[in-house]
């Protein structure tokens, strides 16, 4: 009985200790979002509205994150963060897109311009 006692105190020690450590915010997951918000922001978002609404969900995703490690719950600040990268990809590639036919349009408008020339000088 008395061996039996020994065995199981380091066992329950050793699990009460796990029930109390308090949960650790997912580096990686945190680090994989954090990038995602800065690759976003480098391309930037300020001429289109859906980038910078995805993005500001991604930061909000972010320090709602936080907040549940803090209360303990490590499992939803994981899905939380991942949420929050692809939010941040979203941006990311709704902003490209925008800066993409920005450029499609200043390229047809030079594309008219030179038509528009070679016509004229066609009629001279």
């Amino acid at each position: 009985m008395r061996y039996a006692l020994r065995a199981a105190v380091p066992l329950l020690t050793t699990t009460l200790l796990g029930a109390c450590a308090s949960a650790q915010l997912p580096t990686a997951e945190l680090t994989d979002a954090k990038s995602a918000v800065r690759a976003a922001r480098a391309v930037g978002v300020e001429d289109a509205p859906q980038a910078r609404l995805h993005l500001e969900k991604a930061n909000n995703q972010i320090d709602r994150a936080k907040s549940l490690v803090d209360e303990g719950n490590e499992e939803d600040a994981r899905r939380m963060l991942a949420r929050a990268e692809y939010d941040a990809e979203l941006a990311l590639a709704l902003a490209e897109e925008n800066r993409t036919r920005k450029k499609l349009r200043e390229a047809q408008k030079a594309i008219d311009e030179l038509r528009q020339q070679l016509e004229g000088e066609a009629r001279s």
